[in-house]
């Protein structure tokens, strides 16, 4: 099991935080789906 990932956090209420293994993947996903700059990127790490 991987410990450490990232999750997407659209600026956008009504859609939901999506978690990803890689900051890479993290960013390709919200800049898709959300444009850049409307979502922010966190890890608990």
């Amino acid at each position: 099991m991987n410990e450490w990932f990232c999750t997407v956090f659209p600026n956008d209420l009504d859609e939901m935080p999506q978690d990803f293994e890689s900051y890479v993947e993290a960013k390709e996903y919200g800049d898709e789906m959300f444009g850049e700059g409307d979502y922010t990127i966190e890890s608990p790490c």
